[in-house]
């Protein structure tokens, strides 16, 4: 199978492979119940190391504030539902009656004197703790829901900007074999005016063919050099090291 990745080395970008646009199945499938843990950091120092559209993927939601924010309201809602069910669940409370055994400690604590008590209870019918319980989990479904959109959404996004890179380095290779073209196509314009064999506008016209390509070039590679910074920026990523290369 034919996998596209990144290798984060200093240099210009090299030519590389997307396969068959998996995107929105790759960001679905990250689109997980629990938090995914934070990414392992990348040895900036050390060899190339590939990085696959699952990895960026991986990067960007460990990297994303609005993950992380919509994780944190889910741990939140969790915890609350938790305390709400927690009402019906049975308790012990543990206590000393010191004192002695006749008057006022018996009337006013209500228990025998002891060195230890142990008190048992629990809440068997309660309209307003179900109540709130019941809202508790509304919320916490609603807050799971709002974080797994957060995901597949920061997933798709990376995906979309992954391909833009690939589209970006494909019309950036075409835009240099174009101006190699026209480049040998000016210099062999200059020698035939040289020669007298081409006239003063036949060079010209060679000439700007020639600066338009450059221009063309410049354009595609500034919308390249972009998207690669998007995408950095997204992963968290140092901002010196953005070299591309294909990998089966």
């Amino acid at each position: 199978m034919n996998r596209s990745a990144f290798f984060l080395v200093r240099g210009r970008m090299a030519p590389w492979s997307l396969g068959p646009l998996l995107a929105l199945a790759a960001a679905a499938g990250l689109a997980q119940v629990a938090p995914a843990p934070p990414p392992a950091p990348l040895d900036s120092g050390g060899p190339a190391s590939p990085l696959t559209l699952r990895r960026a993927a991986e990067l960007a939601l460990g990297n994303a504030p609005e993950v992380a924010a919509a994780a944190a309201a889910w741990q939140a809602d969790q915890a609350g539902a938790r305390l709400a069910a927690d009402v019906f669940r049975p308790a012990a409370e543990v206590s000393s009656t010191p004192g002695v055994g006749r008057g006022l400690p018996v009337a006013v604590a209500g228990h025998l004197p002891s060195i230890v008590s142990v008190d048992l209870h629990q809440s068997l019918y309660n309209t307003e703790q179900r109540s709130l319980g019941l809202q508790a989990r509304a919320r916490t479904t609603s807050t799971q829901a709002a974080y797994e959109r957060t995901r597949v959404r920061v997933a798709r996004e990376i995906a979309d900007l992954y391909a833009r890179c690939w589209t970006g380095q494909q019309l950036l290779a075409g835009a240099e074999r174009r101006l190699a073209a026209y480049q040998a196509m000016s210099r062999r314009a200059a020698a035939l005016h040289a020669e007298a064999r081409a006239t003063d506008l036949d060079l010209a016209q060679a000439r700007l063919r020639e600066a338009k390509a450059r221009l063309r070039r410049l354009e595609i590679a500034a919308a390249r050099d972009a998207d690669l910074w998007e995408l950095r920026r997204r992963l968290g990523l140092a901002a010196a090291f953005a070299k591309c290369r294909k990998a089966l």
